[in-house]
């Protein structure tokens, strides 16, 4: 009898590992579709964005970042248009939520900086104190994505969605937040319009290589583990 319900026990544990291995690895192929789709749309709006930003030599082709998620959403909504209803799923709940924070974090952050930067900075401090007062938010939304595609990875259990997360976000990060770009571009050029042209620009062809690194390639990884 105890041995009976030993063995009970044994393979009741072993049929909830089975469960979470298969619906881990539904759950790794939809995100990595939906990090692939997410990276593609978020490069392409950059691309846009850096042309607008270099060609009015202003920032407020930003404000294009606001149609994205609807782009993304639209997207997702066509691809699995057709297909059966998936249930819900702890690991796919719990790599869900972690996306959702991440957006709700980034989209009161980014707005956040537009206040600060439009009503405050540009309407009451003089023009000579703006390089100093205005927040770039880049930087800081680059690393909160590098620690949402690391969590990701962990709770998939890819350890090369961990480290291309935390290697991509910081990276990211440093290049953005000390001007490293702008360093480079202050000493290749002596235009001044020309400088100003690829400073706005600049940040967009970070997020670009970030997303690329950072979303698309973990989005094939995840992908091709799972064909």
């Amino acid at each position: 009898m105890e041995n009976q319900e030993k063995l009970t026990a044994e393979r009741s544990l072993e049929i909830i590992t089975e469960q979470l291995e298969q619906s881990r690895r539904k759950v790794s192929k939809t995100t990595g579709q939906s990090l692939f789709v997410s990276g593609l749309s978020t490069m392409i709006m950059a691309v846009v964005i850096g042309i607008v930003n270099f060609s009015t030599k202003t920032t407020f082709g930003h404000l294009l970042w606001f149609i994205l998620p609807l782009i993304i959403w639209v997207a997702m909504k066509k691809i699995h248009s057709g297909k059966g209803y998936t249930p819900d799923s702890l690991v796919g709940t719990l790599v869900g939520k972690t996306w959702w924070t991440y957006s709700i974090f980034v989209v009161v952050f980014f707005v956040i900086v537009l206040v600060w930067n439009i009503l405050f900075v540009s309407r009451l401090l003089p023009v000579g104190d703006h390089a100093f007062a205005i927040v770039d938010p880049t930087a800081t939304i680059m690393l909160l994505m590098g620690m949402a595609v690391a969590i990701t990875g962990h709770l998939l259990r890819s350890s090369k969605l961990v480290w291309l997360g935390i290697v991509a976000g910081i990276a990211a990060f440093v290049w953005e937040q000390f001007g490293i770009g702008s360093m480079i571009m202050a000493s290749c050029t002596q235009s001044v319009d020309l400088f100003i042209r690829f400073n706005v620009a600049l940040p967009c062809l970070t997020i670009f290589l970030f997303v690329l690194f950072g979303v698309m390639l973990p989005g094939l990884i995840l992908k091709k583990r799972n064909l």
